[in-house]
């Protein structure tokens, strides 16, 4: 994940030779699909999602603390603090991507979320969704 910590130095550069840049940055996520082996990264809040036997469970790990429990059985919500990014401090954060591997078996669908998915569609949808197959009609 050498590439992650290069961009962040490279964001931080740019905001010393441009200040008016202070306090850019971003999260991310990725996947590499070889034949054999899927590789996947995250940094901050951005998510990767595995669709197995049509449950869509989360890959990623988030990098915002969550909201304490109110009642037992409430669901526990991610806060809109991002804990770590690529650049976007004052002054230089070291960043600790998250990644990891797995064996790759066709068919397994991926869904990426840079920002925005989960406050727009909530994981039960997500998980219909996945479960349905897009289908093409021939016009007349």
């Amino acid at each position: 994940m050498q590439v992650l910590l290069d961009i962040n130095e490279e964001l931080y550069e740019l905001a010393r030779a441009h200040p008016a840049h202070t306090g850019a940055g971003t999260t991310a996520v990725g996947l590499l699909v070889t034949p054999h082996e899927i590789t996947w990264f995250n940094v901050g809040d951005s998510r990767l999602y595995r669709e197995d036997g049509g449950y869509l469970g989360q890959v990623s790990v988030d990098d915002s603390p969550s909201t304490p429990w109110e009642d037992c059985g409430e669901p526990v919500t991610a806060t809109n603090i991002v804990l770590q990014t690529l650049g976007g401090a004052d002054r230089f954060e070291p960043v600790h991507p998250h990644s990891g591997t797995d064996v790759y078996l066709p068919g397994t669908r991926w869904l990426l979320c840079s920002d925005g998915l989960p406050t727009w569609c909530t994981q039960p949808r997500w998980s219909r969704s996945s479960r349905t197959t897009p289908t093409t009609t021939s016009g007349p």
